[in-house]
């Protein structure tokens, strides 16, 4: 096989098989190749995934459809702020920014 200009940016890529015909440069043109005319005929391939593949499968599914935020335990916390009914506890979110602080610091 002979291979001129492969690299060239002008597309004047020629190839030429064994018995001196030009073939395809790019994906797509003229016939497929043996090893991938023989992969055509195959038939019967299966993929089979394992337990563990199919179980993360299932998460990533339930995943994508989980939205990011629980928009009702928003809106209730809203409405608590606004109505004075939303407790705080100073005692958790002093210990909370130092540990955030901590982890920072790192």
């Amino acid at each position: 096989m002979t291979v001129n200009n492969i690299n060239s940016l002008g597309g004047g890529n020629t190839l030429r098989n064994d018995a001196g015909k030009p073939s395809a440069a790019r994906s797509g043109q003229g016939e497929q190749s043996p090893v991938a005319a023989e992969a055509g005929k195959q038939a019967g391939d299966a993929l089979s995934l394992s337990a563990r593949a199919e179980r993360m499968q299932a998460i990533e599914s339930r995943l994508a459809q989980t939205p990011e935020v629980d928009q009702e335990r928003v809106a209730a916390i809203k409405q608590a702020i606004a109505e004075g009914n939303y407790p705080v506890n100073a005692e958790r979110m002093a210990d909370n920014m130092l540990q955030l602080e901590s982890l920072l610091s790192r």
